[in-house]
C-alpha cells in the first residue's frame, strides 16, 4: 500500500493544549517532524461515522471512505503511535507572515485505534497525542503563522501537502557559458546562465537516489516529465524531467491576472494533467540532483525556465543532515529564525502556493494558452 510523508507541527508547537484548537496567531516554537501515512488512495480524508453512517455534511467532492482509515506506518513524538488512525479533521486558511505566502493547514487528529475494523464513531476510541497540523505552504520553526477561517470538512490531497526538496532529475542540460552540461557534472565554482544576473557560480551541489521500493512506498516522489514543447514557445525543447516540488517558471497573460505577476513559479506537481504534463509512473528509480547559487536564480533546464534550490526551511529539512550541514557553512545566516531578524531566502519570482498554483493551471487548461508566452 503506498505511504505518503509530508512535514507536521503540533499543538506543542504553536503553545496550545493537546486537544484544543483555535484561530489567532502563533509563533511556531518546535521543528516540523515527519509523518507517514499509509492509504489505499491519494485523499487524506476525515471519515466521521457513527454507527457505521457517514456524515455527509463533512464530506467533499474528494472523499473516498476508503477501508484503511489511514494508518500511521511510524511513530511521532514518542507516542507510540505506529499503526494508529489518523485523519484530517479541521482546515484553516493560513498566513505565515514571515514568508508572506498564504495557504491551508490541515488540522490531524491520531486515534487510541488500531483497527479500521471497529472503527464506528467520530473518537475511535479517544485522541491520541495533540492535534497536529500539515500545511500546503512551507512553515517553519520560528515562521509566525495565523490561523483563520476554519471549516470541518478536512480533506487534502497527499500531494498538495509540503513535503521534499526541489531537484533535476540526473541527464538534465542546464545552460552555462560554455554551452548545456548535465546537472550532475555541475561542480562548485561552475558557471550556469541566468535570466537576470547573467553567470553564477554553483556554490552547492547534492543528489539524492530513490530505488523502485522507494518510488511505490512514497508515490509522492515520483518524477514529474514535461513533453518538449509542452510549455508552449518550443519549451523545453526535449523532455524535461524534475522532482514534484521543483517549480517551472510560467509567464503569460493568465499569469498576470491571477497573481498580479506575469512571471511566477509553480512547482511542477501542479502542472501535471496539463497537456503534455504528467507524473512519471514508469521511472523505475530517479537520481534527484539539485545546486544553490550564491541567491535564487531562474536558469535554463533543456531550454526551459527554472528554478536554481532556493534554500528555504522546507527544502533545509528535506536534505539529509550532511547535506543541510554542508549548506549552512556556506550560508550560516539560512540557521537563524526569524526571531533573530534573519529573513528568508528572497526568490527570483513570487512561488505561488498550492491551491492559487492549481487554479492558474486549470484556468490555462480550459482557455488552451500556452504556460509560456511570449510579451506583447
Amino acid at each position: 500500500m503506498p505511504v505518503y510523508a509530508f512535514s507536521v507541527i503540533s499543538n506543542d508547537d504553536i503553545g496550545l493544549s493537546p486537544s484544543n484548537f483555535s484561530t489567532g496567531t502563533f509563533t511556531v516554537g518546535g521543528a516540523a517532524r515527519t509523518m507517514s501515512v499509509a492509504d489505499d488512495d491519494g485523499i487524506f480524508d476525515d471519515e466521521h461515522s457513527e454507527d457505521g453512517q457517514s456524515h455527509p455534511e463533512y464530506q467533499t467532492k474528494f472523499e473516498t471512505l476508503d477501508t484503511t482509515n489511514q494508518l500511521l506506518t511510524r511513530d511521532v513524538d514518542g507516542l507510540g503511535a505506529a499503526g494508529h488512525i489518523v485523519q484530517a479533521v479541521y482546515k484553516f486558511t493560513v498566513f505565515n507572515a514571515t514568508t508572506g505566502q498564504t495557504g491551508t493547514a490541515y488540522m490531524l487528529r491520531i486515534y487510541q485505534n488500531t483497527d479500521p475494523s471497529t472503527f464506528q464513531d467520530d473518537w475511535g476510541g479517544g485522541q491520541l497525542g495533540p492535534y497536529y497540523y500539515a500545511f500546503d505552504i512551507p512553515v517553519a520553526q520560528g515562521d509566525s503563522i495565523t490561523l483563520s477561517s476554519g471549516d470541518w470538512r478536512g480533506q487534502a490531497q497527499y500531494d498538495s501537502l509540503v513535503n521534499g526538496v526541489p531537484c533535476f532529475v540526473a541527464g538534465t542540460l542546464i545552460r552555462t557559458p560554455d554551452g548545456e552540461m548535465a546537472v550532475e557534472h555541475l561542480r562548485v565554482g561552475d558557471l550556469v546562465c541566468t535570466q537576470d544576473a547573467g553567470a553564477q557560480p554553483v556554490a552547492w551541489c547534492g543528489s539524492r537516489y530513490l530505488n523502485a521500493q522507494d518510488l511505490t512506498l512514497h508515490p509522492g516522489l515520483r518524477p514529474v516529465r514535461i513533453r518538449a514543447g509542452a510549455l508552449g514557445a518550443g519549451m523545453p525543447k526535449r523532455d524535461l524531467v524534475v522532482s514534484p516540488q521543483h517549480r517551472i517558471l510560467v509567464a503569460s497573460d493568465t499569469t498576470q491576472r491571477v497573481s498580479g505577476a506575469r512571471e511566477v513559479l509553480v512547482a511542477a506537481k501542479h502542472l501535471a494533467g496539463l497537456p503534455g504534463i504528467s507524473v512519471d509512473q514508469q521511472a523505475l528509480d530517479v537520481r534527484y540532483v539539485h545546486f544553490l547559487c550564491p541567491s535564487h536564480q531562474v536558469i535554463f533546464a533543456h531550454g526551459a525556465a527554472t528554478e536554481s534550490m532556493l534554500p528555504g526551511a522546507q527544502a533545509l529539512r528535506s536534505l539529509t543532515p550532511q547535506a543541510r550541514a554542508e549548506v549552512l557553512a556556506l550560508f550560516p545566516e539560512l540557521g537563524f529564525g526569524a526571531e533573530a531578524g534573519v529573513s528568508a531566502p528572497v526568490p527570483a519570482r513570487p512561488c505561488l502556493a498550492g491551491r492559487l498554483s492549481r487554479d492558474l493551471a486549470a484556468r490555462h487548461h480550459r482557455s488552451g494558452k500556452s504556460l509560456v508566452q511570449r510579451a506583447g
